[in-house]
């Protein structure tokens, strides 16, 4: 690579960090993040996910970061930083990829560039969520794969298993690439074929071990946590409900410039890769990157519109594999874009879809930076250590403490009641109040009781108390503190 593209390759990689770390210091605590800080916590404090508390992913995530979620602040900083390196190492990959799949540098750093400046992209990998390390090992899968198709190395391959499995066991919805590399290898060399396969099979036990030994011992627990909590979380139970729910929120991302442009790419590079016969129909798109770059973006851009509800951020999962595809064309786009618009206007319309795409960030840069939803202000980064200074103030560490999002617990470093240690009570399953202590998630029953016997020394209470608890909350506790729709209730 000529040493002017290797410069711009390290300046873009130097902006993407600076604005990954920007927005970690500066991003308001992701609702879900407080989740998954205080489950990495709970397993570092000796608790078993499943067992011991409520926990609705696979394992691997808390299992890996639980040394480094025992410190309150300093290991929310640390965590941050860990997603923020992951975040760098996607963008890097993403690169790679890209120049190893097109051999041309401007368009490996165009692709760069387009993942590198997104919103979407810099929103989610400056939170300590399973998202940033998913995309990371989806990437690092499809690069060891293209490794492999290469130069038909075990070790690659075994790197392919691992990552694979890594990325089964960190997020379960990912299994969905399983058949899909599983086909690939079948069919890639016949003379090493059952070779091979055991290769695969064996480099997918490691990661696959924590998770099959809790399944062994709970299956049950396991399952209900991980599947039945996915399938039923939503508010909605009518089919057309849900039906519209996914449309109104696939609608969401398709009026994003940004995202529109991309999808509109996507769908121009497929046809400019089939009109050149390098995308090859049916089983055959196993055997070629372009095919296994498209497979990987149809599946989890399928299987992501499973879970209710569907989230707006799903689309980072698949976007590096999305920008991929669209990299592939690239260069022929500009072609035709060079001779379908005339001179005088091609630099008019580059300026213009360069500012759109731009403004694209603006949204993401207003949400989570500013704060302009009124109901993330009080996930604010100075906010929250204003509530959980008082927490420490109104009780020990030692203390149990009752609150209403797991993040408060995890900063203030206190015990939170069992059975709350993640999740409210606020999902709707279908659960009787048997199985909810059975499967460690509590409800108004539970909660009642535990304040009529005064067990936690503080509640943490978002907005006002349930009314299935109000009374039972007033008569025993008083509140001490209050900050916007936040408020502290300590043990008389």
């Amino acid at each position: 690579m000529k040493k002017k593209y290797l410069y711009l390759l390290l300046l873009i990689l130097a902006v993407h960090l600076a604005l990954l770390v920007f927005f970690a210091t500066h991003r308001f605590v992701g609702g879900d993040e407080g989740f998954y800080l205080n489950a990495a916590r709970m397993v570092g404090m000796g608790k078993t996910p499943y067992l011991d508390f409520f926990f609705s992913q696979v394992s691997l995530f808390p299992l890996v970061f639980s040394s480094l979620a025992l410190d309150g602040w300093n290991s929310f900083w640390i965590l941050r930083g860990m997603a923020v390196a992951a975040g760098l190492l996607s963008a890097l990959l993403l690169f790679g990829i890209a120049l190893k799949m097109t051999r041309n540098a401007k368009m490996a750093l165009l692709a760069l560039s387009l993942y590198a400046f997104s919103g979407l992209i810099i929103s989610n990998h400056s939170v300590f969520e399973p998202l940033v390390f998913a995309n990371l090992l989806a990437l690092a899968t499809f690069f060891f794969w293209l490794l492999f198709h290469e130069k038909r190395n075990v070790i690659y391959l075994i790197m392919l298993g691992l990552s694979l499995s890594a990325l089964i066991n960190l997020r379960i919805i990912f299994a969905i690439l399983l058949p899909i590399y599983a086909c690939s290898l079948w069919r890639s060399e016949a003379d090493r074929r059952l070779k091979l396969s055991l290769v695969f099979v064996l480099s997918l036990v490691p990661f696959s071990i924590p998770n099959l030994l809790l399944f062994l011992r709970a299956p049950q627990h396991f399952l209900q946590n991980t599947f039945v909590f996915q399938i039923f979380r939503g508010d909605e139970t009518n089919l057309a409900g849900i039906f519209l729910q996914k449309l109104a929120v696939i609608a969401k991302m398709i009026i994003e410039p940004y995202l529109f442009l991309l999808l509109i790419a996507v769908i121009a590079s497929v046809k400019f890769l089939r009109q050149e016969r390098r995308l090859t129909p049916r089983y055959q798109l196993f055997d070629s990157p372009e095919g296994m770059a498209l497979l990987n973006l149809v599946a989890l851009a399928a299987v992501y519109l499973v879970p209710y509800p569907i989230l707006r951020h799903y689309a980072e999962q698949y976007l590096g594999f999305a920008i991929i595809v669209a990299s592939l064309s690239a260069e022929r786009m500009i072609a035709v874009f060079n001779e379908n618009i005339p001179i005088k206007w091609q630099k008019f319309v580059t300026g213009g879809l360069v500012a759109l795409l731009a403004l694209s960030f603006v949204p993401y840069y207003a949400i989570f930076i500013k704060g302009i939803r009124p109901n993330d202000q009080k996930y604010e980064i100075a906010e929250v250590q204003r509530i959980t200074s008082q927490m420490r103030l109104l009780a020990e560490k030692s203390d149990t403490v009752l609150s209403e999002w797991a993040g408060y617990s995890f900063f203030s470093e206190q015990v939170p009641l069992p059975m709350t240690e993640i999740l409210g009570f606020e999902y709707p399953l279908p659960f009787s109040h048997e199985e909810r202590m059975k499967y460690k998630l509590c409800d108004n029953i539970y909660l009642r009781d535990e304040l009529s016997r005064q067990t936690p020394v503080l509640a943490v209470i978002i907005n006002e108390p349930p009314a299935a608890f109000a009374a039972t909350l007033d008569s025993g506790y008083s509140r001490e503190y209050q900050t916007g729709s936040v408020s502290i209730y300590k043990r008389r």
